[in-house]
């Protein structure tokens, strides 16, 4: 990691907890809630499952990106932002992450075919709609 890498995510660090993003500015979307004890549901139900990722998964990332951002990889990015909470379960995001990585050596050997020697990255968006 280079040094402007380093200080942004110590910092980060730093400030981080599990409800540190309560604390954020809203500057996009200022989304009011009607039923404030829906959202606690909601709020609670999401603390019980666990990690998306792993600390280790979130490292492999910063440097997949350090990467692609000096032009020695290639990322390919796939997802989908349609799935419903009922949708976070092992069998569906495996799916999921398996038809990515899928649709990532067909075009990484099509792209080979041609001499586009750069290495991939898979990265999977899995959004609640």
């Amino acid at each position: 990691m280079g040094s402007l890498t380093e200080s942004v995510y110590e910092r980060n660090a730093e400030n981080w907890s599990a409800h540190s993003w309560q604390s954020k500015a809203i500057n996009a979307q200022a989304v009011e809630y009607r039923d404030n004890s829906a959202l606690d549901r909601v709020c609670h139900s999401l603390q019980q499952l666990p990690p998306l990722v792993s600390p280790a998964q979130i490292e492999e990332a910063r440097e997949l990106f350090a990467n692609a951002a000096k032009g020695e990889r290639f990322i390919l990015q796939g997802g989908d932002c349609a799935e419903s909470f009922e949708d976070v379960q092992l069998d569906i995001i495996t799916s999921k992450t398996s038809l990515l990585a899928e649709q990532a050596d067909i075009i990484e050997s099509k792209l080979l075919q041609q001499s586009f020697y750069k290495v991939f990255a898979h990265l999977g968006i899995l959004n609640e709609d």
